[in-house]
């Protein structure tokens, strides 16, 4: 473990010093928890992304690789 000194303005300090005590955890521990599920998060949707990425990277591929024409797109004869 390492240590590290932070600064909080007296608000936050007092809120953190009575939530801490409120749960039976001290500060640091609170502050630890608080990082590691930030990064848990952050970790979690890089994966996400990448998966994400993995499915999506190819066009979506039709018969004979052709794009249908804009004609056959807008084609709204069967909604009338």
């Amino acid at each position: 473990m390492k240590n590290i000194t932070i600064k909080l303005d007296d608000a936050t300090a007092e809120w953190v010093r009575v939530h801490a005590v409120s749960n039976g955890m001290s500060v640091s521990r609170i502050v630890a928890d608080m990082l590691s599920e930030r990064m848990r998060a952050d970790q979690n949707y890089a994966a996400a992304y990448r998966h994400f990425r993995e499915r999506t990277a190819r066009p979506l591929s039709l018969p004979g690789d052709a794009y249908p024409g804009r004609d056959t797109l807008h084609d709204r004869s069967g909604l009338r």
